[in-house]
């Protein structure tokens, strides 16, 4: 079996050579021709102004893809991502966006600890300005595929935070594709589809403190959004 190491080395030179022959969009058309990938809903995502986007969490490769899409959609947009991974995915978002590996539009998380204090807070500044923040509320990749329940807190507490737009994504298919208990292999076919949905707030105007009852509740609006998606 091949080394995690040699894998992603082996997917970065991919997404690299592919980004040089045409960019992100030629990865979108790899994508179609692959997985019939199909784009829904994704007219909603707000283009300008303060938005957190929560996704569910399935595989490394679909999360790239949604990644993707949002960033077409919103240039500025900041992604949390794991510092236990941030080689592998730092190493392929800049291979395949040429997103630089330290670059500001990285916040990370830590397992077990969710998002640090110091990155939460950059978050909540970006939204705060008006920019975007990308993030899969469940934590870890889903085991069976399902949304996870409950949600980690660090989505819930930005979006009561800051009074920014929550314009939930998901991905469809992409656990079919590459399991988390099979990381190490992609299967080249399948069907992917990439869903938006209706922007909501959570609150008004930001709250300078957060009840564990006003957090708990929040978190559950987030996942039934995220569910009604995938529904």
């Amino acid at each position: 079996m091949l080394s995690k190491q040699i894998l992603y080395s082996r997917k970065a030179s991919l997404l690299r050579l592919a980004r040089k022959m045409g960019g992100e969009a030629w990865l979108l058309r790899l994508a179609r021709a692959f997985y019939h990938l199909r784009l829904d809903g994704l007219d909603h995502l707000p283009q300008q102004g303060g938005c957190l986007i929560p996704f569910n969490h399935v595989a490394l490769y679909v999360d790239a893809l949604v990644y993707l899409v949002i960033r077409s959609r919103r240039p500025d947009v900041h992604l949390f991502t794991w510092r236990l991974a941030q080689g592998e995915v730092t190493g392929l978002l800049e291979a395949a966006f040429g997103t630089p590996a330290q670059g500001p539009a990285l916040l990370f998380a830590h397992k077990r600890q969710g998002q640090s204090a110091a990155d939460l807070l950059r978050a909540r500044q970006v939204l705060l300005q008006g920019g975007a923040v990308a993030l899969a509320p469940e934590g870890e990749p889903s085991w069976d595929g399902r949304l996870q329940h409950p949600l980690a807190p660090g989505a819930a507490w930005l979006a009561l935070r800051t009074a920014c737009l929550v314009a939930p994504v998901v991905s469809l298919g992409g656990y079919d594709i590459q399991p988390v208990w099979q990381v190490e292999k992609i299967r080249l076919t399948g069907r992917v589809t990439i869903r938006g949905g209706q922007p909501f707030r959570l609150c008004a105007a930001p709250l300078d403190a957060v009840a564990p009852a006003q957090l708990g509740d929040a978190s559950q609006r987030i996942w039934q959004a995220l569910a009604a998606l995938l529904a």
